[in-house]
């Protein structure tokens, strides 16, 4: 971008919170707007959004560098470095798009640009963020098969939990023997995965996906089917659209928000906040 006469300041990250604690305070007090480039992946994203104090005052672009890039993807961002730059340079005021937020009793929120989950793949997150098998298959370039390989192991070795949930109020449901429970704002998480391959990131909704009540082998025979997308309308999986929805369950699982670990939890509530964030895109 220097050589297309615009400057920057650099802000190298050493640590799993840098991301955040740079977001913070370059957005701390800021009285005219401001725009932050991320050169990462979907977990530099999401550590950039929970780090921003003032979203009216930010426009955020992405280069994308990670292995999954489901935000990149999502919000049509190229993965070429060269045309992700190109397109940055030419967005102008970008556009607004929805980011969710996920409250769990006790913690902090959470914003997310692609997804919050509990369950499966909320369990696959934290196991890849500490994984020798990502490591190695980042450096051959088939990071995304990280998660394919871990989905297949969490299946067979998780508990199976019931929860009740409450989309936007209403009255609350019992999903016994919960497989996952995804709720996104883009259509695909882990490398591209379209749980709600209708969701779109700029129609206020958050788009639920929920695999419940069938048993682990069924779960694993319909994998493929819910990787091309083709799972809307199938027994074990039931889909909702909503503004927000609360989850519940008796035992602590596992929270993810855009593939970040996010705590053990019994109670969060999931919402969609729309046209929050300012995005350097076309």
């Amino acid at each position: 971008m220097a050589a297309a006469g615009q400057e920057y300041q650099a802000f190298p990250t050493d640590s799993e919170t840098a991301a955040t604690e740079i977001a913070h305070k370059l957005t701390e007090n800021v009285n005219e707007r401001i725009s932050i480039v991320v050169v990462g992946g979907d977990g530099s994203i999401n550590n950039v959004l929970c780090g921003i104090q003032d979203f009216s005052k930010v426009s955020l672009g992405l280069i994308p560098s990670g292995s999954g890039n489901d935000f990149a993807r999502g919000m049509g961002i190229p993965r070429k470095t060269k045309k992700a730059v190109q397109q940055l340079l030419s967005a102008g005021e970008g556009k607004l798009v929805d980011i969710g937020c996920a409250e769990a009793a006790g913690a902090a929120p959470k914003f997310f640009g692609i997804s919050a989950g509990i369950g499966m793949d909320a369990i696959v997150c934290k196991q890849a963020s500490v994984s020798r098998l990502k490591v190695v298959l980042n450096r051959l370039g088939l990071g995304k098969f990280t998660y394919i390989i871990l989905t297949i192991r969490t299946l067979f070795s998780m508990k199976q939990e019931k929860v009740t949930v409450q989309f936007d109020g209403g009255s609350p449901c019992d999903f016994g023997g919960l497989i996952f429970l995804a709720a996104m704002n883009l259509r695909a998480e882990g490398g591209g995965v379209p749980m709600c391959p209708n969701a779109v990131p700029t129609d206020g909704k958050l788009s639920v996906c929920i695999a419940s009540g069938i048993s682990k082998l069924r779960a694993f025979l319909l994998f493929p089917k819910l990787v091309i997308g083709r799972h809307p309308g199938t027994k074990g999986f039931f889909l909702q659209d909503c503004t927000n929805v609360c989850i519940k369950s008796q035992n602590p699982m596992t929270l993810h928000t855009d593939g970040e670990y996010g705590g053990e939890i019994q109670d969060v509530r999931i919402s969609i906040l729309k046209e929050k964030l300012r995005l350097l895109s076309r």
